[in-house]
């Protein structure tokens, strides 16, 4: 068993909101990225620590060459703020080496920081739907 998340990458190789939303029309650019391994032959590993768990994710292999093991990087929180927002990305995802995994937990052992870039936006009407809101109509 396995957590990722799926992304849809454009042509520039940069992940891209719009393409995985319409997925069906870019089904070509959705890969999934696999960053934890939370079973492996009925064995259940979020007990183990990150770093152990993702020396077993390294012995797995995929036939679809969509679904790849994302590698980390060990960097100063700045350095990675600082590539992070050269490329223009989301954000980025720190976890400690030595932390479980804690399924539906948000404890101190891993931190998400966005960076990207926001816009304030006037609602002009929405649309209800079964959970929430189906649609809104914005204007700048």
């Amino acid at each position: 068993m396995l957590d990722g998340e799926l992304v849809a990458i454009d042509d520039h190789g940069r992940p891209n909101f719009n393409l995985l939303q319409n997925f069906r029309t870019g089904e070509r650019y959705i890969q999934y990225y696999v960053f934890d391994l939370l079973c492996l032959n009925n064995r259940d590993t979020t007990k183990l620590k990150l770093v152990e768990r993702r020396e077993l994710l390294k012995t797995l292999s995929f036939k679809d060459r969509r679904i790849k093991i994302i590698d980390y990087i060990e960097a100063e929180p700045a350095e990675l703020l600082r590539a992070v927002r050269e490329q223009r990305l989301e954000g980025v995802v720190g976890k400690r080496k030595d932390s479980l995994y804690e399924p539906g937990a948000r404890s101190g052992s891993w931190i998400k920081h966005r960076v990207n870039l926001g816009q304030e936006f006037v609602i002009d009407g929405y649309m209800p739907g079964l959970h929430g809101l189906d649609a809104i109509i914005v204007g700048y």
